[in-house]
């Protein structure tokens, strides 16, 4: 407990696994739950998962609490069908909030297991519920697979609910650019959408370096092209405007492929400086 008080994980697991060579330290399971908090600390999901497997199995009185420590390991080592019995049995003992935390861990095991209708409605039911994360990114994780799930299932309403709601908590998290283009895609299928909106998206999915680039960047043209046009405006009388004023920008507000061309404008005419000032707005 000191070492792991202290930070010092390492050691931690080092005279944990020293101590448990004892059969009266190993059957203690409060010992074999501060040696899984450790080795979860540690990142270590192997030796996490396996030792909050044999406690699960060894004893049926630990708390909530204590479940959901071994539901942490489980869920970091990847053993869903242990994680699944953790989290019913975290959900059978516990409180309200305990429910919806166990719900999470139980669609993170039905979508390990392949039973994704069954993870669809329990990652929806915690993160609809905006409860607070068991670990860093909780959240963002439920609803990056929910949108994966929404998408198999098509229903293109609720993915999109999904996607924005991920990108809402992380606009940068892990696999972000894609959820950006598909957020963009959605809004392109919805009707009465201006073209500016998808717009938007696309240029954030630029902006994080998707896989692929020159594909976005393309969509990104092409829908430019006929939000400029719906708009009515003329780039090269707005460009012709600034430089004739002698300002790197245009008084009037313009969207993210506008302002790109107007930047084309003046790299083709070698004003660098001109290029960098309308970069960075």
């Amino acid at each position: 407990t000191l070492l792991i008080r202290s930070g010092q994980h390492e050691h931690a697991l080092r005279f944990g696994a020293q101590a448990r060579k004892h059969k009266a330290v190993a059957s203690h399971h409060l010992i074999s739950l501060q040696l899984i908090r450790a080795h979860t600390a540690a990142g270590d999901g192997d030796g996490a998962g396996t030792l909050a497997a044999e406690l699960i199995q060894k004893t049926r009185d630990l708390t909530s609490s204590e479940y959901a420590d071994c539901c942490r390991a489980l869920h970091l080592a990847n053993r869903w069908s242990g994680l699944f019995y953790a989290a019913n049995r975290m959900k059978s003992i516990g409180t309200a909030a305990d429910g919806l935390e166990a719900s999470l861990y139980l669609g993170l095991a039905q979508m390990g297991r392949k039973r994704h209708s069954n993870a669809r409605n329990l990652l929806r039911t915690y993160a609809s519920s905006n409860s607070p994360e068991p670990y860093p990114g909780a959240q963002y994780e439920a609803w990056t697979i929910l949108a994966k799930l929404d998408r198999a299932a098509h229903d293109d309403f609720q993915e999109r609910e999904s996607v924005y709601a991920a990108l809402q908590l992380d606009p940068n998290g892990t696999g972000a650019s894609a959820l950006w283009i598909r957020l963009a895609e959605l809004q392109e299928l919805s009707p009465h959408t201006s073209p500016l909106i998808p717009l938007t998206s696309y240029a954030e999915a630029l902006c994080r370096n998707p896989a692929d680039y020159a594909l976005v960047l393309q969509k990104f043209e092409d829908l430019g092209v006929r939000a400029v046009a719906e708009e009515g405006r003329d780039l090269e009388l707005i460009y012709q405007d600034t430089v004739r004023e002698h300002r790197s920008l245009p008084l009037i507000p313009l969207g993210a492929y506008s302002l790109m061309e107007i930047a084309r404008r003046h790299h083709r005419a070698d004003n660098h400086l001109a290029v960098i000032s309308v970069c960075r707005r």
